[in-house]
């Protein structure tokens, strides 16, 4: 926002303090286009054929370790794919990686990260998707 809206509230020093509901609505509006040119950049082709695979979100709950297994399709860097995924897993805006190996991250006292991934045939992955044996967190079309 360049203008000052005469809807929204100000501060004596005209700072914003609450945006009118016109205001709002343009500001989530670019929050969401930011978040979709950013997929686009992680996914954009380059030629590249799409690739199918199994990822899993690695969890650790002090002595104990949990993989959540997901689906996922890609064209990009499956690396970064997972990256992204992981970082999404708790929906937190700040991650904190303190004294933990590259790639984790803390949720209160967890742990949390992207593990392995393998690729498998559009068969499989299909066939895992169909049958809800996975869930499916990420799927480029085929001519993004």
């Amino acid at each position: 926002m360049t203008s000052k809206c005469k809807d929204c509230s100000y501060d004596e020093r005209d700072r914003l303090i609450h945006l009118c509901g016109l205001c709002e609505e343009q500001a989530i509006k670019e929050r969401i286009k930011w978040w979709q040119d950013g997929k686009k950049k992680l996914r954009r082709k380059d030629g590249k054929k799409m690739k199918y695979y199994i990822g899993n979100i690695n969890e650790q709950y002090g002595e104990f370790e949990v993989q959540q297994s997901i689906l996922f399709a890609t064209a990009g860097d499956p690396d970064e794919i997972m990256e992204v995924i992981a970082k999404d897993w708790y929906g937190l805006d700040h991650h904190n990686s303190y004294g933990l190996p590259e790639g984790m991250y803390w949720n209160d006292g967890m742990a949390y990260g992207a593990g392995r991934h393998y690729e498998v045939t559009k068969a499989t992955y299909d066939e895992l998707k169909d049958n809800c044996v996975f869930t499916e967190m990420w799927q480029e079309s085929d001519d993004a």
